[in-house]
């Protein structure tokens, strides 16, 4: 049996894991055993989902958590495998995502709604994540769309 020492406590493991597994195990637990600590995590994410609109820099969250920048980065880092900016980032590039196929804001409005202070800036970090530019992504979006409400339309229309 092997035995892990994590901060105070012991982790036992009785069973074989494989690696990759063992590792994302120990990871979790060295978190959710600092309960302190993941509340603060917890904190960050709901500060960045109430203020992803506005310009939010690390030192705000970080205050916010009453932690040090460099202590902030890492621990969020460790906790959810990704840094505070690429978390907000997500959470920015999601919104746009959702207003690109729902809403008739423009590329320029959806940019400043999520947060983002340029056009460009937004575009550039779309496509990096998307693959496409946000106005092809809207275009395939809304042809999709439109493409199952065609099919529906069939559909009823055969039926009836």
């Amino acid at each position: 049996m092997t035995t892990f020492k994590i901060s105070s406590r012991y982790l036992i493991k009785p069973f074989k894991m494989n690696k990759k597994i063992h590792q994302v195990a120990l990871t979790h637990v060295v978190y959710l055993g600092n309960k302190y600590q993941l509340e603060k995590i917890e904190n960050a994410k709901i500060y960045i989902e109430l203020n992803f609109k506005e310009n939010i820099s690390l030192e705000n969250m970080a205050m916010y958590c009453h932690q040090s920048l460099f202590h902030f980065c890492r621990v969020f880092k460790k906790a959810t495998a990704i840094t505070p900016h690429q978390y907000l980032q997500k959470k920015r590039l999601s919104t746009a995502e959702k207003l690109l196929a729902e809403s008739t804001y423009s590329i320029t409005e959806v940019a400043k709604e999520c947060g983002f202070n340029s056009v460009e800036y937004f575009s550039t970090v779309f496509k990096r994540e998307y693959l496409i530019n946000p106005g092809q992504y809207r275009r395939e979006i809304k042809s999709k769309m439109m493409t199952t409400e065609q099919a529906y339309l069939f559909q009823n229309h055969l039926y009836k």
